[in-house]
């Protein structure tokens, strides 16, 4: 495994609750969590190729983006990738539908410090990480 793979208190309420139609949602939420477990195998090769569903943000030193397309416009959460506990980790928070073409400065730099706080939060709290941590797929 590349990379261990936590996704936060509110990533994980984003992800059951970011689109009001259930049958949408479930398909958005079976998406993401495709996309971390393929983030926690490959890495940052995952999104190397254009048209791959995670991207690194332009103007930010680490913020990504995974991303779902569904017939009302696409889910986007947001991550990044650092080290915990002395392990590669990708550390995903919640994220934002997206309709138009770009997102906000400010919806950008409000996931980043929400990652900051994330990130020193699963350093400094190993209840955090073990309540956090996503189980590898091993199917």
């Amino acid at each position: 495994m590349a990379h261990q793979a936590y996704v936060s208190p509110g990533g994980k309420a984003w992800m059951k609750t970011c689109h009001p139609q259930q049958d949408v949602l479930a398909g958005i939420y079976v998406d993401l969590i495709f996309h971390i477990h393929h983030v926690q195998i490959q890495g940052r090769f995952y999104g190397a190729s254009a048209g791959e569903p995670i991207k690194k943000l332009q103007g930010f030193e680490n913020l990504w983006e995974s991303r779902v397309r569904h017939r009302a416009g696409q889910a986007r959460q947001f991550f990044r990738f650092v080290t915990i506990a002395g392990e590669r980790a990708a550390i995903f928070v919640d994220g934002t539908a997206k309709k138009g073409r770009l997102l906000s400065r400010h919806v950008l730099e409000a996931a980043n410090a929400r990652l900051d706080a994330y990130q020193v939060e699963l350093e400094r709290q190993p209840a955090s990480r073990e309540r956090d941590l996503i189980p590898t797929d091993r199917t």
